[in-house]
């Protein structure tokens, strides 16, 4: 995703990132029951190895420019038209020297893509990559590494890494 620049408020409270405008669907949806069965095909691995494949550089070019996104998942890439991987929404986006989530203990993220050490309030690009690792491992599988019927759930389970084979899966 372009970024045309950074930009602060008239106040100047407040700095916000003016991005391209991209028409597509969200990676996730790609890889619903929905999406086969309204285009009657399926997100064929091929496709997802190479999304999985621009993902990565994605986030390797942000983070050898000092920033980290904050919240890296498949409904945070956008399938363009061509079929072409745009990281989206740097809600959460920061550069890379400030390690702490919040100052607060706010929880900052979609639990089932967070690192057992970012749930504990450190986030940093080993937690990104972590989190780009869940996603890859989505892709593949069709399924979340990280599960739980509650929030609560799923926070208990990430806390203690991803204990599921994608073997167990088909995709």
């Amino acid at each position: 995703m372009k970024a045309h620049g950074l930009r602060w408020t008239k106040d100047d409270k407040f700095a916000y990132i003016l991005l391209e405008y991209l028409e597509g669907d969200e990676l996730w949806y790609h890889l619903s029951e929905e999406f086969a069965t309204h285009y009657k095909k399926t997100f064929l691995n091929p496709d997802r190895q190479n999304v999985a494949v621009q993902v990565i550089s994605a986030v390797a070019h942000m983070h050898k420019h000092k920033w980290r996104h904050g919240d890296i998942k498949p409904e945070n890439v956008l399938l363009t038209s061509s079929g072409y991987p745009k990281v989206t929404d740097f809600g959460l986006a920061k550069v890379n020297e400030a390690k702490e989530v919040t100052g607060t203990g706010d929880l900052l993220g979609t639990p089932q893509y967070m690192s057992p050490e970012s749930l504990g309030g450190i986030y940093d690009v080993r937690s990104e990559v972590y989190a780009v690792g869940l996603t890859i491992f989505e892709m593949l599988t069709g399924q979340t590494a990280i599960q739980g019927r509650t929030t609560a759930e799923v926070i208990r389970n990430a806390g203690s890494g991803v204990n599921t084979s994608p073997r167990k899966f088909n995709a």
